[in-house]
């Protein structure tokens, strides 16, 4: 049984892999306490793993050990959610994080609203995917 550490380390794996299969080079940060997990043409990329239930994913975006528990834009430009069963990874921009520390993204269009409220706007996995969606938005400073 892996940990949630092996599982975290996995995703961030997967996302790599889709970086470079785009043609871009992911970059490291030089210190293992670095806020994000890689860069990416200057985008700060945090890494989340989602749970796949057949017809979303559910991820928490916060931070799982650290004083503060919550990203800022200052420190991330971009969350990439990676889909565990069909290693799809979504790129996020910071800004268009609009529900909280916890995100649900459907998997497909085909939904009920049995629940939601009437000003929820449902988020597709499929809108989010490919690094290029995200490159040269989402920096404002150098």
């Amino acid at each position: 049984m892996r940990t949630a550490v092996g599982k975290g380390t996995a995703a961030e794996f997967i996302a790599k892999a889709d970086v470079l299969e785009s043609g871009f080079d992911p970059e490291t940060p030089s210190t293992a306490t670095s806020i994000h997990d890689f860069t990416v043409e200057g985008l700060r990329v945090q890494v989340k793993r989602a749970e796949n239930n057949g017809t979303t994913l559910k991820v928490d975006i916060r931070r799982p050990s650290a004083r503060c528990r919550y990203y800022r834009k200052e420190d991330v430009d971009v969350i990439a959610i990676v889909d565990p069963i069909s290693r799809r990874v979504a790129y996020i921009l910071f800004d268009e994080l609009c529900y909280g520390r916890r995100l649900t993204l459907f998997l497909t269009r085909e939904h009920t609203r049995a629940g939601l409220p009437s000003a929820y706007v449902p988020l597709y996995f499929d809108d989010y995917l490919g690094i290029e969606r995200v490159i040269g938005k989402g920096v404002t400073a150098a």
